[in-house]
């Protein structure tokens, strides 16, 4: 009897160990020099309901960028290059459409040139292996340089290309060591964006080498305490929606190699009407997708 408890006891040892060694750690581990390619591509449908009348948008944007690592700190964090190679938009708002390609300025619209100041910027930024973003450089210049050509363009790129989106480029990274079955949370507020915030839960699909798989459920919500002024009219915003993805991590280096991600957003914008005082309440719908590569050059 003393024997098979002994043995029992073993075993139970044995499996709790067995369980501890599927822990793994999903970090950063670049190398000084290395070059990735992150290719974005987004879809948007928007459908806006004003004063009896319904305004439907669909925009389709492509954009390209290579990240360098350009130095490895001695605190163990990595400097980052970012450098725009292609940014393509084609645009479609109740049957008037707009494109822009930096790669075809034959075809574009002017009044979106301002864009090709995108691939003449050179992004910096301190990242550690947990994917805390820090010491941005570079950013600001670069929408400083849009928005002075084109204030309306430079706002529009300015609520996809900001420090708050810069910061989350890294959030699916986990802080401690995870499982198949593991789930953990991050939150972030992006303050360019009426300070939006993402609160999300990632959960651990898969381990297959060094494939991590990961299921991503996000809650978006926004009210800010403040009403927002747009040319010249103060107007409240209020927005819920959500976010249901898959993210394919390389646990070598702890990049993301492909995610794919499906938002649903509703919004509803109220103001007063300027001639009459009436309350005007504008119902928004916005559905995208938004799929990214990252490849290892």
């Amino acid at each position: 009897m003393r024997k098979l408890i002994q043995l029992t006891c073993i075993a139970l040892i044995l499996g709790a160990t067995a369980l501890t060694a599927q822990k793994t750690s999903i970090q950063l581990k670049l190398k000084k020099g290395d070059v990735y390619t992150q290719q974005t591509e987004m879809n948007n449908t928007m459908n806006q309901q004003m004063m009896g009348q319904s305004i439907n948008m669909d925009q389709k944007m492509t954009m390209i960028h290579n990240l360098t690592v350009v130095d490895v700190l001695n605190t163990g964090n990595f400097v980052v290059e970012q450098a725009y190679v292609q940014v393509k938009m084609d645009m479609d708002m109740n049957g008037q459409k707009t494109t822009f390609d930096t790669e075809n300025t034959e075809n574009t619209n002017p009044a979106l040139a301002p864009l090709n100041k995108m691939k003449e910027a050179k992004i910096r930024f301190e990242v550690s292996p947990n994917g805390t973003i820090s010491n941005i450089t570079g950013l600001s210049e670069m929408m400083n340089s849009i928005s002075s050509n084109n204030p309306q363009v430079g706002g529009m790129i300015k609520n996809m290309a900001n420090e708050s989106t810069l910061a989350a480029a890294f959030s699916y990274l986990p802080k401690e060591k995870v499982a198949k079955g593991d789930s953990y949370t991050n939150s972030i507020k992006l303050n360019e964006m009426f300070d939006m915030e993402i609160a999300s839960k990632y959960t651990v699909s898969a381990i297959n080498g060094n494939v991590v798989n990961l299921n991503l459920a996000s809650d978006i919500s926004f009210a800010p305490e403040e009403p927002i002024t747009q040319n010249g009219m103060k107007m409240d915003i209020k927005a819920t929606g959500n976010q249901n993805g898959t993210f394919e991590i390389n646990k070598k280096d702890g990049m993301a190699t492909s995610s794919s991600i499906k938002q649903l957003m509703d919004m509803t914008m109220s103001m007063k009407n300027p001639q009459n005082g009436e309350d005007i309440n504008i119902p928004m719908k916005l559905n995208s997708t938004i799929s990214t590569t990252i490849t290892k050059n």
